[in-house]
């Protein structure tokens, strides 16, 4: 693990992502604008993310949808998730990662296209952060454009896949600090 301040920052951006996780769930919508800061700060800010300074090895489960390099150029739409059964309420989004294959490292895992070729976990990540949660662009970008205007279930997609990927990055730093 690395060093004080940046063990310290971890901790603090876990408690924040459980946090805003649990008020979207108990439905305060916008709670995903918190988890989107945090995402961009565990796993990609530009300069230096926080995870990889505390976890040297960063390895995360690919997306369903991932095949390495075999995505058919120009791919315009593909749903990367898996979809339960319907509950009471209707059906549910129940996980984008596939935890029964290999880790990828953390790089690659960034630049798995997410709805589309252009579109990779990072883009959805850093668009929402950027354009609607640290900051109020006066336009939404052609990402956030394109994620808007597609439902995952319940949710338009950039919601969804913030709200997913951050339930899945909490349960991997909760898993990691359990092993250390």
């Amino acid at each position: 693990m690395g060093d004080q301040k940046a063990w310290e920052d971890l901790l603090d951006s876990k408690q924040i992502l459980k946090s805003s996780l649990r008020l979207f769930h108990s439905g305060e919508s916008s709670a995903y604008r918190s988890v989107a800061i945090q995402l961009r700060l565990l796993l990609c800010d530009t300069q230096n993310p926080l995870l990889p300074r505390v976890c040297k090895q960063v390895k995360l489960h690919p997306l369903f949808s991932y095949h390495g390099n075999e995505l058919d150029e120009g791919l315009v739409f593909q749903l990367p998730t898996m979809v339960s059964p319907p509950g009471k309420v209707g059906p549910e989004t129940a996980r984008l990662f596939d935890e029964s294959r290999d880790p990828i490292d953390l790089e690659e895992w960034l630049n798995q296209p997410f709805i589309s070729s252009d579109l990779t976990i990072r883009k959805l990540i850093k668009s929402v952060a950027d354009k609607l949660a640290a900051h109020s662009d006066p336009k939404y970008g052609k990402d956030l454009e394109f994620l808007k205007s597609i439902a995952l279930i319940d949710n338009p997609a950039h919601v969804k896949g913030i709200v997913i990927t951050g339930e899945y990055i909490l349960e991997q730093i909760e898993r990691a600090l359990k092993e250390n």
